[in-house]
């Protein structure tokens, strides 16, 4: 088995999004513990720093989770302010171009 280890601080300010290993295999956050329960079962296991490319991807998943806090605030100015006709219109626009967006960007967390 392979892990990528993302050290302390992005796993630390945003455990949410961001954990300390990513399980290669299975391309999924995973723990110490999985790395430890693997070795109990005999596998074979590497682990390797996360690369500098790897480490700003890990922080532009941050950032989108603090853009999404950002525009729930809004909303929330928006309700008080101009009603709910007003944010519809808004979060519509928000979403048709995080939609277009998605058309053309194939996310990859790990370098290849």
């Amino acid at each position: 088995m392979e892990f990528v280890f993302f050290g302390e601080e992005l796993p630390n300010r945003a455990p949410d999004v961001v954990g300390h290993v990513f399980d290669v295999e299975g391309n999924t956050w995973s723990s110490m513990l999985d790395v430890t329960v693997a070795l109990l079962a005999g596998q074979d296991v590497s682990i390797r720093q996360a690369t500098e490319s790897e480490l700003k991807r890990a922080e532009a998943l941050i950032g989108l989770r603090d853009a999404g806090y950002h525009i729930a605030q809004c909303v929330l100015h928006l309700l008080e302010q101009d009603g709910p006709e007003v944010v519809s219109a808004a979060l519509a626009h928000v979403r048709g171009v995080l939609e277009s967006a998605d058309e053309f960007v194939q996310y990859q967390l790990l370098d290849h």
